[in-house]
């Protein structure tokens, strides 16, 4: 996505890709009995969605940069890709 809109990502961040882990999520399983469904749970949904991800992105924070909120038309362009590109995956 970086390449697509320089203006928005001057830096190059990288944008989504499939294999994004959760925050907090352990890739190893534990045999302790307590842990046990807790694991599965993990298992079912351990990576980050495309929506999830996005929709982390374009929320306000005080300590992240005011670009990509700032972007006007240029931001409506990318959040309409976005959604293209969702409903493509999916």
């Amino acid at each position: 996505m970086a390449l697509h809109y320089p203006l928005l990502f001057p830096y190059g961040e990288d944008g989504w890709h499939p294999n994004i882990l959760l925050n907090g999520v352990v890739t190893d399983a534990n045999s302790d009995e307590d842990h046990a469904e807790e694991s599965k749970l993990q298992k079912k949904h351990c990576n980050v969605t495309m929506a999830e991800f996005y929709g982390y992105r374009l929320q306000h924070r005080d300590t992240d940069g005011i670009v990509l909120l700032r972007g006007d038309r240029l931001r409506h362009q990318y959040i309409w890709m976005l959604m293209w590109l969702s409903n493509k995956i999916a």
